[in-house]
């Protein structure tokens, strides 16, 4: 449902965000699951991860979160789920991208580690603007860039923040990015 007036941001969905940086914790890291201790299967996330396993990922994160909800793994296990959804968004109303809001919103009040919180920032600046709501936009993607993230990330959060602002109508702030 476009509002009267205002420009669709359907590119959006062709712009790619990098993954959360995170050391891969090794091929052990899935051997100390099996013990089903929250933190084990969080980190065995994030080795299937690194491996493209994204299925068995996504089982060993939700576990982790059933086993411990607000454990010192369940931010980032959080902020990874939002990520692996974001990535099966086909569209703004997907059921993946529903998911995605839904993690990211979980993990930000758990405090997830700087780099994790601001990869959820910019996740819910690309939903907001995939449903073409620039301002929601505009303030995930404003304290994404207030975590100083890393280059790659940085240039994708200022693009996005241009085109958030080029949609409410202020370009000369979208031009100064």
């Amino acid at each position: 449902s476009e509002k009267k007036g205002v420009p669709r941001a359907e590119f959006v969905s062709t712009v790619g965000k990098p993954l959360p940086p995170a050391g891969d914790p090794g091929g052990f890291a899935c051997t100390f699951a099996a013990f089903r201790r929250a933190t084990a299967l969080a980190d065995c996330g994030v080795s299937r991860v690194h491996a493209g396993n994204y299925r068995d990922a996504r089982e060993a994160f939700e576990e982790s979160i059933a086993i411990d909800p607000r454990g010192p793994q369940a931010a980032a296990a959080h902020v990874w789920l939002g990520e692996l959804a974001l990535m099966e968004a086909t569209s703004a109303t997907s059921p993946a991208a529903a998911r995605a809001e839904r993690e990211y919103r979980a993990a930000l009040p758990l405090g997830p580690p700087p780099p994790l919180g601001m990869h959820a920032e910019l996740g819910l600046g690309i939903l907001a603007l995939r449903r073409g709501d620039a301002a929601e936009a505009e303030a995930a993607l404003d304290r994404a860039l207030q975590a100083v993230p890393p280059q790659p990330v940085a240039l994708v959060a200022r693009y996005l923040l241009g085109v958030a602002r080029l949609l409410l109508g202020r370009p000369a702030e979208a031009n100064a990015l």
